[in-house]
């Protein structure tokens, strides 16, 4: 089970650093944006979908490994009144699994997505005529990401129930290394 979870924790790592450079790649195509703006008073045309493509990619690539790091928006006011101990534990592990649930229908609606502009070969209206289904792919695999990041959360819930690791403080289990 530590190897999965390792794994697991690993890759959602690995698309966040994707996530990262996807960053870094749309400041660099707006400075260069800008700069045919600037010295030759055109333009590249594709900026601006492009860096749509990126914001999607960006967001969904790194929706795993902000589950993994706990950095998603919370709803708190349950963690206020369970604060510690077994009934914590469950309250978490509860939430894991009904958002491995969500992801899991998250996962099979955008999959369905992906698979019909593949199908249909739908192109975007821009100049670029770019096929829809290569910046979709990265909502697909976001979404697998993230449903497989709640199966190692829900993992090392049941981890940590098992072994009896149940103390927890200030909102955060200290199993989880937090």
């Amino acid at each position: 089970m530590n190897i999965l979870i390792k794994s697991i924790d690993n890759i959602s790592n690995f698309f966040g650093y994707a996530a990262g450079t996807l960053m870094i790649l749309g400041t660099m195509l707006t400075i260069l944006e800008i700069t045919f703006r600037f010295f030759l008073n055109s333009t590249l045309y594709i900026t601006t979908e492009y860096l749509g493509y990126f914001m999607v990619a960006i967001s969904f690539l790194g929706l795993a490994l902000t589950l993994k790091d706990k950095e998603h928006i919370r709803i708190t006011f349950l963690h206020k009144l369970i604060k510690k101990g077994k009934p914590r534990i469950i309250l978490d592990f509860f939430t894991f699994v009904v958002g491995g649930i969500v992801s899991f229908f998250i996962l099979i609606g955008t999959t369905k997505f992906f698979l019909h502009s593949l199908d249909i070969g739908s192109q975007s209206t821009q100049i670029s005529n770019t096929y829809l289904f290569i910046p979709q792919f990265s909502i697909v695999l976001g979404s697998f990401m993230l449903f497989i990041q709640f199966i190692s959360e829900i993992l090392k819930y049941t981890k940590a129930i098992q072994n009896k690791e149940l103390d927890l403080e200030e909102g955060e289990s200290q199993f989880l290394g937090h």
